[in-house]
């Protein structure tokens, strides 16, 4: 009797052991596979991180390659760009233009020209060409020699041309290495996060991190979601603001990244000096003490444990819509900025990127529509690898407005070379004038002379094509290619 109580007992104890067991295990999996029972503000910073990493760079092997071999082999490239410039009424006009660039990396030298046609005319050319530290252009019709600049002591020679605030720019400017600038280390990036994030949720109380239920469209897609939404005041957000820059003051691993970032993009020693640089940051934290806001309002709308858009209104002036998809073969980036503020030149624009990458192809297409009524649509395939020592870039350009539509399709092959053609040697004062070697008085007296003979050129040569640069309007075609410009286009000639 007293073994099947016993055994009774046991049992008992064991079924409740086992539902424990099933309910803790259930429980954890809930835990860690779903958002139940984790708190709002846990969520909000786990949709903040996964918002990030939607929006991430993600190198293109094939594209970084090609521009490493840019600087190691010489290379000729041929073009063409074809385009139509169609009006509201109807009216078209069409031309084209030709492209060829050489590049010699054995002497450092590069030469390139641009031909413009109209009606199997050439109409107007641009030649470029580097060489001996060297930069410079030439068009016959506005100048017989090259006027090029030397990429040394920049800051002298924007003085000389009356520039009194000196971007923050080196005195010289050297090629800079995109791929390496976006790349941060996986060490680094988790410095941040735990270091800022952290410093973040001290300094926000947790009140003001709150979720709801709502409906939130992305393009055609209408999804119930769950809202998590941070509201800052402008003093509030000022708090947190200056807890992260007083941070970043002593923080020398971020120091150090960002200084290591400036000097890639070759800003003076403001930025590239760590001491400077927290100097720089003890300004801008003056900055923010001095001005008032009306706060920061983040809403992150999320849906089975995804991401589906975020919002970001700052200071009830602009509202910020992000969201996107970041793989190795695939990439989305989504932005519209809606303005609050009815005294600006726009009501909202919108920007749509993607990119799909293949065993030697990229595709890249970018949209930007500014109200439904300009817009520009670029669309551009990559085809070829460093190792073939070819690429082959074709694509569609389309600028609009409520006046006209401008279509441009181009198309070029660029290939590398043991030997390639000839470039020219610019010389100073023999075929080239160099801006840094005239004084002040005679660097402006030139630089105004050519801004109006270029802008009389150019004008002409938009004339050609229907464009009236005298009108508000300044797109008026006409069908007749016969008219009064191009005859007296032909006679000057």
């Amino acid at each position: 009797m007293y073994n099947q109580k016993r055994k009774k007992i046991i049992t008992i104890i064991i079924c409740v052991l086992v539902v424990i067991a099933i309910v803790g295990i259930g429980g954890a999996i809930l835990y860690l596979k779903t958002d139940l029972f984790k708190p709002t503000e846990m969520l909000f910073f786990k949709y903040a991180g996964q918002t990030a990493s939607n929006l991430k760079y993600v190198k293109n092997s094939q594209l970084s390659q090609i521009e490493d071999l840019k600087s190691k082999k010489s290379s000729e490239l041929t073009g063409n760009v074809k385009f139509e410039i169609n009006n509201s009424d109807g009216n078209s006009q069409n031309g084209q233009a030709n492209i060829e660039y050489i590049s010699n990396v054995t002497n450092n030298s590069a030469y390139g020209k641009i031909d413009l046609h109209k009606d199997n005319q050439n109409i107007f050319n641009v030649e470029y060409a580097k060489s001996n530290n060297i930069y410079a252009l030439k068009s016959d019709e506005i100048v017989s020699a090259f006027i090029g600049v030397e990429n040394d002591n920049l800051k002298v020679v924007a003085q000389k041309l009356g520039i009194k605030e000196i971007p923050a720019i080196s005195n010289k400017i050297e090629k800079i290495d995109t791929n390496n600038l976006f790349e941060i280390s996986d060490e680094e990036k988790q410095h941040i996060k735990e270091t800022y994030i952290e410093i973040i949720k001290q300094n926000v109380d947790k009140s003001k991190i709150t979720k709801d239920k709502l409906t939130v469209s992305k393009g055609e897609t209408s999804y119930n979601a769950t809202a998590y939404r941070l509201t800052l005041t402008g003093d509030e957000l000022k708090k947190v603001e200056i807890a992260c820059l007083e941070e970043l003051k002593q923080d020398s691993i971020t120091l150090n990244l960002i200084a290591t970032k400036a000097k890639e993009l070759e800003l003076n020693e403001d930025y590239t000096e760590v001491n400077n640089l927290t100097k720089q940051i003890q300004n801008v934290i003056d900055e923010i003490n001095k001005s008032t806001t009306n706060g920061l309002k983040i809403t992150i709308y999320a849906d089975n444990m995804q991401v589906i858009t975020t919002e970001i209104i700052y200071n009830d002036e602009y509202k910020y819509t992000v969201y996107g998809t970041s793989t190795d073969t695939n990439s989305e980036r989504y932005l519209l900025v809606e303005n609050l503020n009815s005294d600006d030149d726009f009501s909202k624009i919108e920007i749509k990127e993607t990119e799909t990458r293949a065993e030697g192809e990229s595709i890249y297409n970018v949209s930007l529509n500014v109200d439904n009524i300009r817009t520009v649509e670029i669309n551009l395939d990559y085809i070829g690898t460093a190792s073939g020592n070819r690429v082959t870039t074709t694509g569609t350009i389309i600028l609009s407005d409520e006046d006209y539509t401008v279509t441009a399709n181009y198309s070029d092959e660029l290939t590398f070379k043991d030997t390639v053609s000839e470039t020219i040697e610019l010389i100073r004062n023999v075929n080239c004038g160099v801006l840094n070697d005239y004084t002040t008085e005679q660097l402006q007296a030139l630089m105004f002379a050519l801004t109006l003979r270029t802008t009389e050129v150019v004008n002409s040569k938009l004339e050609l094509f229907g464009i009236n640069t005298n009108s508000n309007n300044p797109i008026v075609i006409t069908d007749d290619t016969e008219n009064s410009e191009t005859a007296q286009y032909n006679e000057n000639v």
